[in-house]
């Protein structure tokens, strides 16, 4: 499930204390991450308003949606900061969660077509948390739920189901290559009644 929502681009990070502070343009993809993702909770309509004072230039590539495998959702945004190409995808899916309910998520993605190895270590800063590389090279992901502005780890098992009927469970996946850096953040909403 979690490789079908990383075709999501999803960028927004909430600022907490010891956070790295703002870059202004030395780390791009950690400043688009933490302006367009974290700020607004990963809400798309936030990330939307978010788009519009934003000091990145940023059009609206396209929209499209589909019922299967699962019903999703995404907006692409082409971007451009400090010399930085980059892209943005928010979206929603749904996921089933056991037999009778389903969970909604949230997803922003920014994936940027530079080297972005300073903003890379930012990001992981402000994760503060040990990631699971194992799973596949260059690929680091991260299993937390938030608590006021701490994040804890969850490793599976029944922390992460209870922060999954919760609704305080998020996931974020970093892809570092040699020319290019790529964020994925979800939050997992409270499940509900499948209809």
């Amino acid at each position: 499930m979690t490789n079908l929502i990383g075709s999501f681009v999803v960028a927004t990070i909430m600022v907490s204390s010891g956070s790295p502070a703002s870059s202004k343009g030395a780390i791009p993809l950690y400043d688009a991450f933490n302006s367009l993702c974290v700020a607004t909770n990963t809400q798309p309509d936030l990330i939307e308003k978010a788009i519009k004072v934003s000091p990145f230039k940023i059009t609206q590539r396209g929209s499209a949606s589909t019922a299967k495998p699962i019903p999703m959702s995404t907006t692409l945004w082409d971007m451009a900061y400090e010399g930085h190409k980059m892209t943005l995808a928010i979206g929603e899916s749904q996921e089933p969660l056991g037999t009778t309910m389903v969970t909604n998520t949230q997803n922003c993605t920014i994936t940027s077509f530079s080297n972005e190895d300073a903003s890379i270590d930012a990001i992981r800063r402000w994760v503060g948390l040990p990631g699971n590389s194992n799973k596949s090279p260059g690929v680091t992901l991260y299993e937390f739920q938030m608590q006021g502005s701490s994040r804890i780890s969850l490793e599976g098992g029944d922390a992460e189901k209870i922060a999954k009927t919760e609704g305080r469970a998020w996931h974020i996946a970093i892809i570092n290559g040699q020319n290019m850096g790529s964020v994925m953040l979800t939050r997992y909403l409270t499940p509900r009644l499948a209809r």
